[in-house]
């Protein structure tokens, strides 16, 4: 059963209140019931500081008794031989415990990224809560500047996870919240999301923000939903960025949005949609015109 600290021995809560001002945290203080003459059993989160010690009371001693995450300690009512502590599960190399593969899935290789894969999310969902306080504070360290990180944090969920991404949405850039649309949407409001497409279609590059930003309107298109007449006049007002692969992009999804094209990128088309990259404008203002046309604007 579960105690709080209350239930150690002054010299044992001493050593845990140590062990926290050095930096370490308390997972949980496993203690068994009274009539039970058993080791009660402190889990940390990290390996302990200090060396183990032995209060005044005989018979007992406390200390760090297992390697690893978490650590354990523990203070004896009886010889220890007649009440071993809990040992560590031993570790399946092919099947590391969900810690150690969630850190191990943050280090992103080059594949990783070109593909667009994400952290181990299965980790997070067979980590215990506490070990999702730990999950919570490696994502906070850096920022939740990618979106694997918004994606793990949504996933992770609850109070702190709900405001570290609102404030992600305060105060991140036009990426971050496209990143926030896809990843953790349930914390969007509809007046929020169509600012924010407007935004990004009026300022950020193809690279950083657009392209999921026009994922998005195709995909919304494609589950019947409507679009804000705001988003849909900041489409057409895009044509006339100056970024060439900008309003190329931009005229194909405006294509298939109309009834156009099949997709929001039709290949058969892209000599028409490479007009709105031209270096000629006049060239591109008779593309405007005839796509305007085509759609009935």
């Amino acid at each position: 059963m579960s105690a709080s600290l209350d239930a150690l021995p002054p010299e044992a809560r001493a050593f845990v209140q140590r062990e926290i001002d050095q930096g370490n945290r308390l997972l949980d203080v496993m203690q068994p019931p009274p009539e039970v003459p058993a080791s009660t059993y402190v889990m940390m989160a990290e390996p302990l500081r200090q060396a183990a010690t032995s209060p005044d009371q005989p018979g007992a001693s406390f200390g760090q008794l297992a390697n690893g995450l978490p650590a354990v300690m523990v203070l004896d009512a009886q010889p220890y031989e007649h009440d071993p502590p809990p040992a560590p599960e031993p570790v399946d190399p092919d099947h590391p415990p969900p810690l150690q593969r969630w850190r191990r899935s943050r280090a992103i290789t080059y594949e990783q990224w070109h593909e667009g894969i994400g952290y181990d999310l299965g980790a997070i969902d067979e980590a215990s809560p506490p070990q999702h306080e730990l999950i919570i504070e490696d994502l906070l360290e850096n920022g939740l500047n990618d979106w694997r990180d918004i994606e793990a944090m949504a996933h992770i969920g609850g109070r702190v996870a709900r405001r570290a991404l609102r404030r992600c949405w305060r105060e991140g850039g036009i990426e971050q919240r496209m990143a926030m649309l896809r990843h953790a949407a349930d914390y969007i409001g509809d007046a929020q999301r169509t600012a924010a497409l407007v935004q990004a279609l009026r300022e950020a590059p193809l690279r950083d923000g657009l392209s999921v930003c026009l994922d998005e309107l195709g995909a919304q298109h494609a589950a019947g939903e409507a679009m804000a007449p705001a988003v849909m006049q900041a489409l057409w007002d895009a044509l006339d960025r100056p970024d060439a692969e900008v309003t190329v992009n931009v005229a194909a999804l405006l294509a298939y949005l109309h009834g156009l094209a099949d997709e929001p990128f039709d290949w058969d088309q892209r000599p028409f949609f490479l007009r709105f990259g031209s270096h000629d404008g006049a060239e591109r203002a008779d593309a405007q015109a005839e796509l305007r046309r085509r759609c009935g604007r």
